[in-house]
């Protein structure tokens, strides 16, 4: 395996590298150990570095902005001996698309202007929360009626109205207080706004408020179509969606992955946006352990599949199919030749018959072709024809699921969530 030091091919500390980076990556996509040192690199938006990825449980983007993206390299590494990355607006942070024995580890991740921020609970009535946000912390602006926040690169996105409230000592979700939704904002002054709730609750003066803006737009770690991936030893501060999303990948491993608060940067209960690890329609082994996560605006931990329902049948070897859900559509890779298709009645739940896909044809957001093998059988075809009787699930995109040693804190959601098998 070849060493590059980044240093030495002119990719240097303390400058934009999204496009330098890449280019390396281009020109040494096999058998590499790539160096960082131990300082800050930085990541922004360009023209280049768009791409068209369809990502589960996220909103539907015409493209993705990439940061470090890595495209059909294999047996490489990238050591970042406490390399501090630093992106600007909205960001992937990495992308790996079909990849094979990639190991990335030592990495912090984070934006001088996050994507989540956050307010302290300075007063309250029976129906308002006056709120103070941080400006040096959480750049903001009120204009038109709308708290918005700046996240870097010329981005601004409006509060979108609700938050979870988090007691200020234990830094834990205020019990008995769940979502806490709001009908307007208004301006005090010196950074103090008046929120009316929609339904009171119990906030406290005190509380802090973790205020989610913007949309799931990006996920911090991308993989699709890889094999046999690592992950260690990296932390996230912040995150405009999910965090590590695996989609249609074999043989995971996220060993000491922390999503954590930057307590050094002012920030108490504001970090990643949704879930912390998605593990959407994958195979082989996935294993997470000596992982830390806390203050998370969704699930820590969520591996599933992704099922759809028939639209119509067009003969008895091919069946018209829909996605559900409009954050989970248009995938590239839900089926291929040889899978394993299994038939669900809706009505019951249960999986009463199989069958192998020949191939599977998007025809676009929404729905595709799937034909098999062989003519399905008559039950099958018979609930097909009914009306959204008949759901598919592809079974090959099944994992083992190994969870130890991890460390959860409070946040929004569940702690581990998995539906498999």
């Amino acid at each position: 395996m070849r060493t590059i030091r980044l240093s030495d091919h002119g990719v240097m500390p303390n400058t934009d590298i999204t496009l330098s980076l890449y280019e390396l990556f281009v020109k040494y996509p096999t058998d590499t150990e790539f160096i960082f040192e131990d300082a800050d690199y930085y990541f922004s938006p360009h023209e280049e570095m768009r791409a068209d990825y369809r990502i589960s449980n996220s909103n539907k983007m015409p493209y993705r902005v990439l940061g470090v993206w890595m495209k059909g390299m294999k047996n490489c590494v990238l050591s970042g001996n406490g390399a501090r990355l630093w992106f600007a607006g909205h960001m992937q942070c990495f992308t790996l698309d079909h990849c094979e024995n990639v190991k990335v580890s030592g990495f912090t991740v984070n934006w001088k202007k996050p994507l989540v921020a956050e307010g302290v609970v300075v007063s309250r009535d029976k129906e308002h929360l006056n709120v103070y946000i941080d400006p040096e912390a959480f750049p903001h602006r009120f204009v038109n009626g709308n708290l918005e926040f700046d996240v870097g690169a010329d981005e601004w996105y409006a509060w979108r109205f609700y938050t979870i409230a988090f007691e200020p000592h234990s830094r834990k979700v205020r019990r008995g207080t769940s979502d806490v939704s709001f009908s307007e904002v208004t301006e005090l002054g010196e950074n103090v706004y008046s929120m009316k709730m929609k339904t009171p609750k119990d906030v406290r003066v005190g509380d802090l408020l973790n205020l989610r803006h913007n949309m799931r737009i990006h996920a911090n770690v991308f993989s699709e179509k890889c094999r046999d991936l690592v992950l260690e030893d990296m932390t996230f501060y912040s995150g405009g969606g999910l965090g590590c999303l695996a989609q249609f990948c074999h043989n995971l491993t996220y060993r000491r992955v922390h999503f954590l608060t930057d307590t050094a940067a002012g920030r108490l209960v504001s970090g990643g946006r949704d879930d912390g690890m998605h593990i959407t329609c994958n195979t082989g082994k996935v294993t997470i352990t000596e992982c830390t996560f806390h203050a998370l605006m969704d699930d820590p931990i969520n591996v599933h599949g992704c099922c759809v329902t028939c639209d119509e049948v067009v003969d008895d070897r091919t069946l018209r199919c829909k996605y559900r859900h409009s954050q989970a559509c248009g995938f590239h890779y839900w089926a291929e030749q040889g899978d394993t298709i299994g038939f669900i009645a809706r009505d019951a739940m249960n999986t009463f018959g199989t069958a192998t896909v020949s191939s599977y044809t998007l025809e676009g957001y929404e729905t595709f072709l799937l034909r098999f093998e062989q003519p399905l059988p008559r039950e099958v075809l018979d609930m097909a024809s009914k009306r959204d009787a008949l759901a598919l699930d592809n079974l090959t995109h099944t994992v083992d699921f190994d969870c130890t040693k991890n460390r959860f804190g409070s946040g929004r959601a569940r702690g581990i969530l998995v539906s498999i098998g």
